[in-house]
């Protein structure tokens, strides 16, 4: 993982995608196959396999179905960073 990527979990893609708007260029969005800086973090599958994380929580992402398995797979990878 680059040290420059930031996963963002928010409670949507639209969410994801003002932010990035609003804080960097929207062609550091990245997408299947391009490099970028920021990484919206759809489900878990998107964090399963990292050695390590960096990133934040925005919006309404309190309130995505999802949300117990993310936090569990961002615990899981912190775990071994120590």
């Amino acid at each position: 993982m680059s040290n420059d990527r930031f996963y963002i979990v928010a409670g949507n893609y639209e969410e994801f995608k003002a932010y990035v708007v609003k804080n960097g260029p929207i062609d550091d969005i990245i997408t299947s196959g391009v490099t970028g800086r920021y990484v919206y973090v759809a489900n878990r599958n998107i964090i399963m396999g990292l050695s390590e994380i960096k990133g934040f929580y925005i919006g309404t992402w309190r309130k995505r179905e999802d949300i117990d398995a993310i936090k569990q797979q961002i615990d899981h990878i912190k775990q071994g960073m120590r």
